[in-house]
């Protein structure tokens, strides 16, 4: 949650961190993920497709706060066509009250997942376990826990 957090209150931070403390949880969790999977399941391709977005997600939303003169001509590239997501497309989570475009590796999922409430049922879910300090709309709702009164 803190990670989320800063991130939130300076958008830029994790440009300045080096990239691999900005990748390693998503490297750790994706890793862990893939090795449970592969316990029990075994391997597959779709195993390989999993742990390769799972790994690069957070490196893809470190280019989209990165100055467009700083980025690989590979990565422009892969924004220009939208095979991942630019800057443009990720800045609307963050002028929106952050309820919106949670998706940060593709901008294709964005629209669908927005309009099917997919978030808002993400957030119906997870926000009463982990809470969701900086978000007031949510607090409000019945199902939200008071932590205060706990």
């Amino acid at each position: 949650m803190k990670p989320n957090m800063v991130h939130h209150d300076k958008p830029n931070y994790m440009i300045t961190i080096p990239w691999y403390i900005n990748n390693i949880a998503n490297v750790v969790g994706a890793a862990l993920f893939a090795f449970i999977i592969w316990l029990f399941l075994g391997f597959s391709w779709q195993l390989v497709v999993f742990f390769f977005f799972g790994v690069w997600t957070q490196q893809v939303h470190r280019f989209q706060h990165c100055p467009s003169v700083r980025l690989p001509r590979f990565v422009k590239f892969l924004q220009k066509y939208r095979v991942i997501q630019d800057a443009r497309h990720h800045w609307v989570h963050h002028t929106d009250q952050h309820t919106s475009h949670y998706c940060i590796l593709t901008p294709w999922l964005n629209p669908v997942l927005d309009r099917l409430g997919f978030w808002r049922g993400m957030e119906r879910i997870f926000a009463p376990i982990f809470g969701a300090p900086r978000r007031p709309d949510l607090m409000a709702m019945p199902w939200y826990p008071d932590r205060r009164r706990g």
